[in-house]
């Protein structure tokens, strides 16, 4: 099979859910297509790293995201919203407010007691499970759920005394 019937190949099993992968990220279906396609010529170009990827499927996807992102920071950055119009002024409001929550959660969690934030930092940034976070604390996986339950308890306590929140 030669690399123009591969690619083919490829772009034709892909396309439709690639598309649909970045429709349900921007809600737009040009731009979606745009993505995919410009993803697909990336893909052509830099055949031999690709051709050589040991998941294919993997490797579209995660470079469909990557050009997701920088679509979205650079309307973001730009300014640009569906419409056209400027949002530049909204989009500062709403990342100032993003900034604000962000850190009262911040404030919040670092009030916690040590073992209660270092499990809920464990579930919730590193993305650890209860017995991924029980096996590499060892701890039972009752002292996790307990401390995560401890942990969500004083956080909503906290954060609801919080003008800046509610």
């Amino acid at each position: 099979m030669t690399k123009e019937e591969k690619f083919e190949s490829i772009f034709q099993k892909y396309y439709t859910p690639l598309c649909n992968y970045a429709y349900k990220y921007l809600d737009n279906w040009d731009t979606s297509k745009d993505i995919v396609r410009s993803t697909f010529l990336k893909v052509w170009n830099n055949w031999d790293t690709f051709s050589g990827a040991l998941s294919q499927k993997s490797y579209l996807f995660r470079a469909v995201k990557n050009t997701l992102i920088d679509t979205i920071r650079k309307e973001k950055r730009m300014g640009i919203s569906e419409d056209g119009h400027s949002v530049l002024l909204a989009s500062s409001e709403t990342e100032m407010d993003s900034f604000i929550i962000r850190s009262e959660i911040m404030k919040s969690l670092n009030k916690l007691k040590t073992k209660n934030r270092k499990i809920f930092m464990l579930n919730k940034i590193e993305g650890l499970t209860y017995p991924e976070i029980a096996k590499f604390l060892k701890i039972s996986e009752r002292t996790v759920e307990d401390n995560m339950a401890r942990a969500f308890k004083a956080l909503r306590k906290d954060l609801a005394k919080n003008k800046n929140i509610y």
